[in-house]
């Protein structure tokens, strides 16, 4: 079984361990009055115009929790590529690239590359817990308590189980980029073997 340093690692005890709507408020008001009498009618001052000024722009709750959904929706659907593409352990597969990028990508190639010339695939699923921990622009930092222990390696040929259940956790800080509409993982910034601190 290859051994992986940084992300994704493998996914076996050595594994794979990965608008804004705008707030519109405004304030209106007027007031007139007339009166007569039998005193010289004086005439009252035209009142100088407001300029209107532009409504503040800022990222409404709702607004907020839907950028954090289509993050962790682009996390989930990296992992979900790396599940599918163990299968067949196909490093080179283009469907790799469609959630993942920059050092991501190429770790999670290497460990499928690795995989494959060892004659084996991953099978299982992958528990994920995640939550956004910050949000600037396009660049997100997402923490995960994830767990790989039911992605298992497999002999590729005979289908035979070649690795062992951990049954733990690993608590993994990564970045999430946004590239056009889509939320990719790029980088585990710190992983927390056997715990989740977060």
């Amino acid at each position: 079984m290859p051994t992986v340093t940084g992300f994704p690692h493998p996914p076996f005890r050595r594994v794979i361990g990965p608008v804004v709507l705008l707030a519109v408020a405004f304030l209106a008001g007027c007031s007139s009055g007339t009166g007569a009498d039998t005193s010289p009618t004086t005439a009252t001052q035209p009142r100088a115009s407001t300029p209107t000024v532009p409504p503040t722009q800022a990222p409404t709750t709702s607004a907020q929790a839907a950028a954090k959904a289509a993050i962790l929706a682009g996390y989930r659907a990296y992992w979900d590529d790396v599940i599918a593409v163990g299968a067949t352990a196909d490093w080179q597969s283009p469907r790799l690239a469609a959630h993942a990028t920059g050092q991501a990508l190429a770790e999670t190639r290497t460990f499928l590359q690795q995989l494959k010339a060892m004659g084996e695939v991953a099978r299982g699923t992958v528990k994920v817990d995640a939550k956004v921990l910050s949000l600037s622009g396009s660049r997100a930092v997402v923490y995960d308590c994830n767990s790989t222990s039911n992605f298992l390696a497999y002999d590729a040929k005979t289908g035979e189980l070649r690795d062992k259940s951990s049954g733990r956790s690993n608590g993994k800080t990564v970045v999430m980029e946004r590239h056009g509409g889509t939320w990719k993982l790029a980088q585990v910034i710190a992983t927390e073997p056997g715990r989740c601190t977060k």
